[in-house]
């Protein structure tokens, strides 16, 4: 399989070029740039004339029937869980990333990814971080906060997953794994080393390790004053029904090691 030559790639951002070097160019976008960038389309969600639920278990699976303004109709399948997920990005005093290797049935391969799970009903994102860590490592960590958001899947899964960071490894204890969850290998590894495992050497990587990679790189651009992290032991500063923004805008400072000091995190 070709590799991308990401050497000599160019990156556009924010009307500028950035070589993989970290020079920066100005540039104008094309015209045909500017089109798409001045698109708007009257978007409107369609109606749902009819919900039908095809199974319910540990997962659940909906059929809706959609009538768009247009007359349209369509039937759209969503898998259904809990509102959230959490996943942990464990940062050791050098800035390495906590991973683990576990066993997809899935996709029949032992998949690189971060600890995490799914945050029960009720339950604080930060509380259900630290117990899925405990769980699934055995690792007890002091410092938390929240890094970010995605949906994953939104075309067909309704759960959003919260990336959250640990710091201060404090503690070891034994590991609570459910059935089914089979580890092959738990350890640190720096961001351009996990990096390199999709890019370079086509490793299975969990997609959810890139987005929570990428967060931490974006992380280190902003200014923590105006975007400060939440910190656990905040009661609900962030739940299932809370929203990111309100929690940052409000609560603590950010936990990830700072730019320029030994353990920074690579970027």
């Amino acid at each position: 399989m070709n590799r991308v030559n990401l050497e000599g790639m160019r990156w556009k951002r924010f009307g500028h070029v950035r070589r993989a070097g970290g020079e920066e160019d100005s540039v104008k976008p094309t015209a045909a740039e500017r089109r798409c960038g001045e698109m708007r389309l009257p978007g409107k969600k369609p109606r749902v004339a009819h919900r039908n639920w095809l199974y319910q278990g540990f997962l659940k699976l909906r059929e809706d029937i959609l009538h768009y303004d247009s007359g349209a109709r369509t039937n759209w399948l969503t898998v259904e869980s809990t509102p959230a997920a959490v996943c942990v990005l464990a940062v050791s005093s050098n800035g390495c990333v906590l991973i683990r290797r576990e066993y997809r049935h899935s996709v029949g391969e032992f998949v690189t990814g971060l600890p995490g799970g799914k945050v029960e009903l009720g339950e604080d994102v930060l509380e259900a971080a630290a117990r899925e860590m405990r769980e699934e490592t055995g690792l007890v960590f002091e410092k938390w906060g929240v890094l970010g958001e995605s949906w994953p899947l939104p075309g067909i899964f309704n759960q959003k997953t919260v990336f959250v960071t640990a710091e201060n490894l404090v503690e070891e204890c034994a590991m609570l794994l459910e059935v089914g969850e089979v580890i092959a290998g738990i350890e640190f590894k720096s961001c351009n080393d996990l990096l390199e495992l999709a890019t370079l050497h086509g490793e299975p990587v969990d997609g959810q390790l890139l987005a929570g990679l990428s967060l931490i790189r974006l992380h280190r651009k902003v200014d923590t004053t105006q975007h400060p992290i939440v910190r656990f032991g905040h009661k609900n500063a962030y739940n299932t029904s809370g929203s990111t923004s309100r929690g940052l805008e409000q609560h603590g400072s950010c936990c990830l090691p700072k730019k320029g000091t030994r353990g920074a995190l690579k970027a």
